[in-house]
């Protein structure tokens, strides 16, 4: 019997695609040429290809919003290390290259899978792990050259942004977070108020607020108020939440997810209601369908014994 599943589903931070087609061919000696292209959450494209005459060397591409930015807040320092020797000029279209000789792998084979298929939340969580490691350095109060209010602004999806503010002793990670269907934007407010009254419940989880206008965070920016847009949610991030490695990458992995992850449970809500409604439909069409009509030709008569008519 099928396990059922509880609770909120947390999205893999690799791409199982990209797995499925590049784990035979650096693990298993299984090559063949091919060519994929695999669309990812925040609008972010993935290439890959084996060309024909050389079965051994996988190129991988991958085309993502505000790469430019992500470079300069850390996204190529990350790369270069990640994929020291594996970098090549990207084609048209594409923001990052990696061309790698499954004959001769420069690192552990699992290692680089693991890479290559989370390449997409290594990049964008670049300038994430860069604050959070000035934040983790710092102790309980931030240098005062990191905490000198800087707003890192990358607009990762299309009217969409992410920013990232420093302060003393926390970072605060703010979400403009928009949709193009109403009711979506409806299904998301409702979503983000619940992620801000999780903190009352949750021990140790980072605040969080959401609300229709910016932050006090971003109040240098002036942003517009009164947008019509499903709001703003801001996560704040102290020493605690990052003070191991692993706690640091599971807080850049989260927040890199976050929007994917607002946006699959709302398409799985709307999924749920449709089928709820199609059950009540259904269930009313058998009782339409069970219902039966009087027979209007059959004698009727009254208390008294007289025959009643209808005209």
């Amino acid at each position: 019997m099928a396990q059922r599943l509880t609770g909120m589903v947390h999205l893999s931070p690799q791409n199982m695609i990209l797995e499925e087609a590049i784990g035979p061919v650096l693990k298993e000696d299984r090559r063949e040429a091919r060519e994929l292209r695999i669309a990812d959450f925040d609008d972010v494209i993935y290439k890959l290809f084996i060309a024909p005459e050389a079965e051994n060397e996988l190129s991988l591409q991958m085309s993502v919003p505000c790469a430019e930015a992500l470079k300069a807040h850390g996204g190529q320092a990350l790369l270069d290390t990640a994929f020291s020797g594996l970098e090549v000029p990207a084609e048209e279209g594409f923001d990052v290259a990696i061309r790698v000789d499954a004959t001769a792998l420069p690192q552990d084979p699992d290692e680089l899978l693991a890479k290559m298929t989370g390449l997409k939340t290594l990049f964008q969580g670049a300038p994430l792990q860069a604050q959070f490691e000035k934040l983790r350095g710092s102790g309980d109060l931030m240098s005062a050259a990191a905490a000198d209010g800087e707003i890192v602004s990358l607009d990762y999806r299309k009217g969409e942004t992410m920013y990232i503010c420093n302060g003393a002793g926390r970072v605060t990670v703010v979400f403009r977070v928009d949709f193009a269907e109403p009711t979506d934007k409806a299904l998301a407010r409702v979503f983000l108020q619940e992620f801000a009254d999780a903190p009352r419940r949750v021990n140790n989880s980072p605040p969080c607020s959401f609300g229709p206008d910016a932050p006090g965070e971003l109040a240098s920016l002036n942003l517009p108020a009164g947008e019509d847009i499903a709001g703003y949610v801001s996560f704040t991030v102290f020493p605690d939440h990052v003070k191991t490695d692993d706690k640091l990458l599971k807080a850049v992995r989260q927040l890199v997810g976050f929007r994917g992850y607002l946006m699959y449970h709302i398409k799985a809500s709307k999924t749920y209601l449709h089928m709820r409604m199609r059950s009540k439909v259904a269930s009313w069409l058998q009782v339409l369908n069970r219902a039966t009509m009087d027979d209007e030709t059959k004698e009727k008569k009254t208390s008294s014994g007289k025959t009643f008519t209808r005209k």
